[in-house]
Order: C-alpha cells, then sequence, then structure tokens
C-alpha cells in the first residue's frame, strides 16, 4: 500500500535533517534477544525510518537510519513494517516524506536491504535481499518468466555500451563497467525502466540512488530505440 508524499519548507526540512543525523549509529540492534541468531534475519535501513513493526511503534534512535545506513536484527520470518521516506525537491528548498506499509517474508541467515525512495507522489517502500541484488545479471530465455527482451541489447554505434535485460531485472553498461541496476516492465511498444541502484567500483557493490529514476524507451521491430541517434539490437 503505497501513501501520497507531503511536502514542507526549508525550516522543517534542516529540522528533520538534523533529526536524522543524529539518529545516525553502525552498531547494529538486536529487536528480540530471545531469538537465536540462526533464527534471525539482517534488516539494513538505508536513508529511511521504519515506523512500526508488526504494528508495534518502535524506536526512531534505532530504527532511523537518517541519511545513512542502520542495522537491525529481527527474528526470521512474515513481518509488516510501516516505514517512513523523504527526499528534498525544488533545488533543496523543499522536504517531499511520506510513509508506506510493507509486509515481507524474511528468511533466516539472510540480509536484507530496505530503501524508501519517492516517485510520482508515493513512497516507494523496496526490500531486497542483498546477496541476489549483488549477483551478476544472467539472461535465460527458457525462464517461464522471460520477455521478448531477455538477453544482451548492444548499442549499434557502440558495443561497450549494452544492456542486459534477465526476468523483470536490467543492467546498463558503459564501456564494460556496470553503472545502473533496476527494474523494466513491458509491452509491444515501450519499455519503462525505474533505476534505483548505482554500481560503486570501489566497493564491488550496488549502492541505492536516493529515488527511483524512470526511463521509457521505444520497442518495435525487435530494435530499441535509445533516443534519436543510438538504437540497441539484440546480441546474437
Amino acid at each position: 500500500m503505497k501513501k501520497n508524499v507531503f511536502v514542507v519548507g526549508m525550516t522543517v526540512m534542516v529540522l528533520t535533517f538534523a533529526l536524522a543525523l543524529a539518529s545516525c549509529s553502525s552498531a547494529p540492534f538486536v529487536y528480540d534477544e530471545t531469538v537465536p541468531p540462526e533464527q534471525s534475519s539482517t534488516l539494513i535501513i538505508k536513508d529511511c525510518q521504519v515506523n512500526k513493526f508488526n504494528g508495534t511503534t518502535v524506536s526512531a534512535g534505532k530504527w532511523s537510519a537518517g541519511v545513512g545506513e542502520k542495522t537491525v536484527i529481527i527474528p526470521a520470518g512474515k513481518h509488516t513494517l510501516d516505514v517512513w521516506g523523504s527526499a528534498s525537491s525544488g533545488g533543496g528548498t523543499t522536504l517531499e516524506y511520506g510513509n508506506v506499509e510493507m509486509t515481507y517474508n524474511f528468511l533466516p541467515g539472510k540480509t536484507y536491504l530496505l530503501i524508501a525512495p519517492i516517485a510520482s507522489g508515493t513512497v516507494q517502500g523496496r526490500i531486497y535481499e542483498t546477496t541476489a541484488l549483488n549477483s551478476e545479471l544472467v539472461p535465460n530465455p527458457e525462464s517461464p518468466n522471460a520477455t521478448p527482451l531477455e538477453g544482451k541489447w548492444v548499442n549499434t554505434k557502440d558495443a561497450g555500451h549494452y544492456w542486459i535485460f534477465a526476468n523483470d531485472e536490467c543492467v546498463l553498461v558503459m564501456n564494460g563497467q556496470n553503472l545502473l541496476r533496476g527494474f523494466f516492465t513491458y509491452n509491444e511498444r515501450r519499455i519503462n525502466i525505474n533505476y534505483l541502484f548505482m554500481y560503486f567500483p570501489q566497493r564491488s557493490r550496488w549502492n541505492p540512488i536516493g529515488r527511483e529514476m524512470n526511463r521509457d524507451f521505444a520497442y518495435k521491430e525487435n530494435v530499441i530505440v535509445y533516443d534519436e541517434k543510438n538504437q540497441m539490437k539484440k546480441a546474437e
């Protein structure tokens, strides 16, 4: 369930920013110390705040990442989170904020990343299992979820510039280096891509952008029209 976003002025934004910085801490918080580590999951809260966990209001000091990261150890299993997200806009003069309720099944021993970017007036709460996120995206045309895009699509003018599509995920590679990663939707004429992560070579991992970056491409006659001068064709 996505909720509308509110907008406030600079004064409130500065206050919120100060509170967010004050809440940041690198030490993990164990939500329920009676649960053994092998029956627990790790939740990394990135640039957002969890207000409620399974309907219970939780401490902002332990569950708010502010503008950084906060790690919480939670019992494995199905949980519902009420998440607060924010983003500056209008050249940094205003702050958009809102919340979203999310239900997710957390597996024992796994680590998850929680982000809450704002796009199109709503908080887009997303949870990713970090091992899967940082694994290589490998197309599988035999997958039941594969679209006609499944595979590698190369710029006709620059072979070092290409896209990889697999199931509902995609990666943009420039000059042989991972650049952007996200999800896409597809129909017979158009592809809508939501960039959510940027690759940091020095860390060898994907990092959230902070907001979704949306882009549409035309798709016709097995060609992806990137812009007026560039097209993508599927590699053989």
